[in-house]
């Protein structure tokens, strides 16, 4: 029994770390991609901004500052991204798991994201004593990501649920799907889902993002709900 628990744990990091590199070539493909274009803008704005032998109006001034702004804060959240997936893919990582007051988590993961959440409608669903057993950081990155994603690709509320099901913990963010007009433009090319991923395969868990019939978008952090919590290593 103790060897097959051996093998078993072994098969499961193996896994792990082949999913943890597919994410890290996501990620590489990512930054190539998503940081070119708001690079070669803010080149060009700040190119026809510094030619003496250009004659621009205030207006057009004002206009490539503001296109340099827009674009580097859309690199800032790249940057954002990729310190949140270097942190969930840490080699030597040591899960800690503590119980933790799921307001707070949503609360955190909101503030994470406060530049992007602070006009947006939100309904939060909790019992007034729900608690989970998570890392903190972790969940609080996953949930942020989720977070993110239902206001870009969404329609106003957001909701926020936390409940148990069959003995696992379900942490769910769903609203409308935005018509193709309103949608914003996602900040990273999948950087969020594997972000998502990692943080629920430490935690020996299932993330999940689908619509259905078009109409409502759901993404889903499922985990198992457990007292016996013990430090796990996953490097």
């Amino acid at each position: 029994m103790r060897k097959r628990q051996l093998l078993a744990s072994k098969n499961r990091q193996a896994r792990f770390q082949v999913e943890l590199e597919h994410s890290l070539a996501m990620l590489l493909r990512s930054i190539s991609h998503d940081l070119r274009t708001p690079l070669a803008t803010i080149m060009g704005a700040s190119s026809m901004l510094a030619d003496s032998e250009l004659t621009l109006s205030s207006e057009e001034i004002r206009e490539q500052a503001a296109n340099i702004y827009r674009q580097s804060s859309l690199l800032s959240e790249h940057f954002d991204k990729v310190m949140e997936l270097s942190r969930v893919q840490q080699p030597q990582h040591t899960l800690a798991r503590t119980e933790l007051d799921v307001a707070d988590v949503v609360s955190a993961a909101i503030s994470r994201r406060a530049q992007l959440l602070t006009n947006q409608a939100l309904q939060i669903h909790l019992n007034s004593h729900a608690r989970c057993m998570a890392d903190s950081t972790l969940l609080e990155i996953a949930l942020a990501n989720m977070l993110e994603n239902a206001v870009r690709h969404g329609a106003a509320p957001v909701t926020v649920s936390f409940n148990l099901d069959n003995g696992d913990y379900l942490l769910r963010v769903s609203n409308a799907v935005a018509s193709h007009n309103t949608a914003q433009r996602d900040s990273g090319t999948g950087l969020g889902t594997a972000i998502c991923k990692a943080v629920m395969q430490l935690h020996t868990g299932q993330f999940s993002l689908h619509s259905s019939d078009n109409q409502t978008m759901l993404a889903q952090l499922r985990w198992p709900a457990t007292t016996d919590i013990v430090e796990q290593n996953v490097g």
